[in-house]
């Protein structure tokens, strides 16, 4: 009996030890708003590159390659071309700017989401001057080189400043 005991007590000592070692592997190491606050300058710097390259680099920079986006009106698009090709569909002239207002980060420092408001303008069919405005969830996971890039983003359209 007593071996087996023995035995059990060296497993358990064992398995509390992995347990205790994988926590620490996952923890961020750093104070959770640092995490917080570089996510949001993240999505801060996406639109700024929208603004200077437009939206279908920016969306292509700042993406992991098997993302989604859930466009308003449309079926989930999975994919770096499926987006390209999503993306270039709309108005040749049409810029997309959004402002971050929040960001959270789990724990682990891993992953991470971000929302705020969106506009989109553009050229209607009739080539007038119009503009959608919107709101936003976009997911991030953080990669191998410590950057983020987003695998979910989500929009919606809004009432216009105005209307609410």
């Amino acid at each position: 009996m007593k071996p087996q005991f023995s035995l059990s007590i060296i497993l358990i000592i064992g398995v509390c030890r992995l347990s205790a070692y994988s926590q620490q592997s996952i923890s961020p190491g750093s104070n959770p708003a640092d995490q917080e606050a570089a996510l949001l300058r993240t999505d801060a710097d996406f639109n700024k590159l929208s603004g200077e390259k437009g939206f279908v680099e920016a969306f292509l920079t700042y993406m992991a390659d098997d993302a989604t986006l859930f466009p308003s009106g449309s079926a989930p698009v999975t994919g770096r071309e499926n987006i390209r090709k999503h993306l270039s569909e709309g108005s040749s002239d049409a810029v997309l700017a959004w402002k971050p207002l929040k960001a959270e980060v789990a724990h682990s420092a891993d992953l991470g989401y971000t929302y705020g408001t969106s506009e989109y303008e553009f050229t209607d069919k009739d080539g007038k001057p119009a503009i959608h405005y919107g709101k936003y969830v976009t997911v991030w996971k953080k990669q191998a080189d410590s950057s983020w890039k987003f695998i979910i983003d989500i929009g919606n359209s809004s009432p216009s400043p105005e209307e609410k």
